[in-house]
């Protein structure tokens, strides 16, 4: 009788470790880098943040109030600097500026205060209690103190 309550005992603790084994949490920086915006179906936002800023890295973590939160940091770089002067400049001067008159002004360097490359970015994603969806939950760079987030995303994704 000892014997087959041993059994049964260590038979029960190989399944308990099996189903421990095969519920592995979500790898959620994955779930996040490829998945998209709903607002830029067109790319992955791994794709679209990788290839727009300098020295890419994504972590996730969990806040003390258990939010679990994917983070994005990266350098703004020359490119995104170009386009983000572009879009600040017809903004401010109710359309695109000629072409030659936007070369004139990057290279006079007045362009810096508008977008900074070099700058460090932070971008945090919130994801579901239901593990199914997430949410841009912060953006951050002083390289952005002039545009709007729905601008900072348009010109990652441009």
């Amino acid at each position: 009788m000892k014997r087959g309550s041993v059994a049964l005992s260590i038979l029960l603790l190989i399944i308990i470790v099996v189903v421990n084994c095969s519920e592995k949490p979500k790898d959620y920086v994955e779930f996040v880098r490829k998945g998209y915006l709903e607002d830029y179906k067109t790319t992955t936002i791994g794709q679209a943040f990788d290839a727009s800023f300098d020295s890419p890295r994504w972590h996730a973590f969990q806040t003390d109030k258990g939010v679990i939160v994917v983070e994005f940091n990266g350098m703004t770089n020359q490119k995104m600097h170009e386009r983000a002067c572009r879009l600040a400049f017809a903004e401010h001067f109710g359309g695109e500026l000629p072409e030659e008159e936007f070369k004139r002004v990057m290279a006079s360097g007045k362009a810096r205060d508008v977008w900074t490359p070099g700058m460090p970015a932070t971008v945090q994603f919130s994801i579901s209690l239901d593990r199914e969806t997430f949410q841009i939950s912060h953006l951050s760079s002083a390289a952005w103190r002039l545009l709007d987030p729905s601008d900072v995303l348009l010109v990652i994704y441009h």
